[in-house]
């Protein structure tokens, strides 16, 4: 009986004792708060390289109208400037850059080059006439130039941002090792000179 008193006692006691308690509750919580903190910086992170990256795209693209813009010395120190504020977020980054040049703004939409379809087949071919938008001498089925282009044009100019993260979130939240951040914007150059002007070719 001694015994059994005893033992009730020792279970009374045990549960009464709070000792440890919290300690447990943060070993429960700490894995699922920690991991939320990093995927909070991470995301914090990116939005801000976005808003760096976005505001000097938008600088690079005014300056890249002018007519000096179209000299490939002045692109080089534009994408210059933009890679070199990105690097004091993100030093290890790839940046990639892409312009791409149509005649007008009606051009963004169709893309592809007009072309008289007479056999209705979906295809520029067996002589048929088409609007050579670029001046390349061939039917295209996107109409834009790779550049800056030349006064007048419309440029898609784009820039595309992968850089590592600092943080293994792949194996806690499953997410890619790297991060993608991409800004666009749309701009047209100056009427300095006489643009590039539609001629008609012929699909063979």
């Amino acid at each position: 009986m001694a015994n059994m008193k005893s033992l009730r006692h020792l279970l009374a006691r045990l549960r009464k004792d709070r000792r440890g308690v919290n300690a447990l509750e943060f070993a429960l919580i700490s894995p699922v708060f920690l991991t939320m903190l990093m995927g909070g910086f991470d995301l914090t992170r990116q939005t801000y390289l976005q808003a760096v990256l976005e505001g000097e795209l938008q600088r690079a693209a005014r300056k890249a109208s002018l007519e000096s813009g179209l000299a490939s010395a002045q692109q080089n120190k534009l994408d210059e400037r933009v890679t070199k504020q990105v690097k004091q977020i993100a030093g290890s980054a790839t940046i990639t850059f892409e312009r791409k040049a149509y005649q007008d703004y009606t051009r963004l939409d169709a893309r592809k080059e007009e072309f008289a379809d007479t056999d209705a087949n979906g295809t520029c071919n067996n002589g048929e006439t088409f609007v050579d938008s670029n001046a390349n001498g061939s039917w295209d089925s996107d109409a834009g130039m790779t550049g800056q282009g030349t006064a007048e044009s419309v440029v898609i100019y784009t820039v595309t941002v992968t850089y590592p993260r600092v943080l293994p979130l792949k194996g806690l939240l499953g997410w890619n090792e790297k991060s993608i951040v991409t800004a666009t914007t749309l701009l047209r150059n100056q009427p300095y000179s006489e643009g590039v002007k539609s001629a008609t070719g012929t699909c063979s």
